[in-house]
């Protein structure tokens, strides 16, 4: 679970530790600054003359370190000196969850609770456990009680997001992904991640003028978003505007050549998926093309039951001996149950995408019969 770093520096600047003193100050500076190691190498030897909020500081310092159990002895000699900082039981519960200590933070948020009925980050950050455990019903608890407080954090709408993804509730998912992308206009990566979310929704529920409009705003934020480059060359083939993908395409190209791209896109991208009766197909081209001394495969349709699993691929085979006798580059063939499907299909570099798709639905449709095969 990742703590998110905003919630800390609002813990730090609206705590209630009253007025500042010169050491809390500094520290407070230092802590702004990112410079943790300061911190640590000027207070941690003195925590004993240090205040309630000064001891909370080094915590924080510690925090963000990574030195997690150091972080949580300085709290709570930071609860034992004050046992009503609010700000204490939150990093400590965020601290414990790091360490994969759940319910012990989980009992932490609830004691923070006794203080602040109403603190919503408490509530979000017990519901962002409870997501993690995956009890789900709980975490929706959780955040709606948050959303009902003034100043509810953004990471309750966030999640909300995911959750009701995750139960296929697109309406209700892309409510609370609206609603967390007008409270992260400030936060260009959590606001870029929405816009993905959102993109991704609108998607999956067939609104591809929408789904287009975030992922193009995502992209004028974040041009090297490649996973977004694959989602609107998706939109843009379900659409059939083959020209508008392809300087997006090039994008991914000349990342690919860089070698500068994820590692989940490193070898191929989705340009398509599409159903058909109870399967899903999704496309994908790799990048390798070009006259070769081997065999290999640049567009692969995977045919997916309704678990995910693949049943059957077709691809179209860049094959040297094809292109020495016939001129012809690519042959359409398959796998299935261990056997390789040659169907005698001749594709060119420049065969459309159209009359490809047309050829692998006719085979699935059982219109085209291998000409050969091979078992394994």
């Amino acid at each position: 679970m990742k703590l998110k770093k905003r919630f800390l520096l609002a813990a730090i600047y609206c705590s209630s530790f009253g007025m500042h003193s010169l050491y809390a100050q500094n520290i407070n500076e230092l802590i702004s600054s990112g410079k943790y190691s300061d911190v640590i190498e000027r207070y941690a030897n003195h925590t004993d003359t240090l205040s309630t909020q000064s001891l909370f500081y080094v915590g924080v310092a510690y925090h963000y370190l990574k030195d997690y159990t150091k972080s949580i002895a300085i709290i709570d000699e930071c609860i034992r000196k004050d046992s009503t900082v609010l700000s204490a039981y939150e990093l400590k519960g965020n601290t414990l969850a790091l360490l994969g200590q759940y319910e012990e933070a989980l009992r932490c948020f609830a004691a923070g609770l006794e203080i602040d009925r109403e603190d919503a980050s408490l509530y979000t950050q017990m519901g962002i456990i409870h997501y993690q455990s995956n009890e789900i019903d709980k975490a929706l608890e959780s955040f709606d009680t948050a959303l009902l407080m003034p100043d509810c954090p953004v990471d309750a709408y966030l999640y909300c997001g995911y959750i009701y993804t995750d139960l296929n509730k697109y309406p209700e998912a892309l409510a609370s992904f609206y609603k967390a992308r007008d409270l992260a206009a400030d936060d260009q990566d959590l606001y870029v991640h929405i816009l993905f979310n959102i993109g991704l929704i609108h998607s999956l529920n067939r609104e591809y003028q929408q789904a287009e409009s975030n992922f193009r705003e995502l992209l004028s934020l974040n041009p090297n978003d490649y996973h977004a480059q694959s989602k609107l060359i998706q939109i843009y083939y379900h659409n059939k505007e083959y020209e508008k993908a392809k300087p997006l395409k090039k994008i991914l190209y000349d990342a690919y050549e860089k070698g500068i791209l994820p590692e989940n896109m490193a070898d191929m991208f989705c340009i398509d998926q599409f159903p058909y009766g109870d399967y899903n197909i999704m496309v994908f081209e790799r990048y390798e093309s070009g006259d070769k001394d081997k065999i290999y495969f640049k567009t692969n349709f995977y045919m997916l039951d309704s678990k995910g699993d693949v049943v059957m691929r077709l691809q179209t085979e860049y094959s040297p001996y094809s292109k020495a006798i016939t001129g012809t580059p690519y042959l359409l063939c398959g796998y299935k149950d261990n056997t390789h499907l040659n169907f005698g299909i001749g594709i060119e570099e420049d065969t459309p995408y159209e009359e490809l798709k047309k050829f692998v639905i006719e085979i699935l449709d059982n219109q085209v019969k291998p000409v050969a095969s091979s078992t394994f």
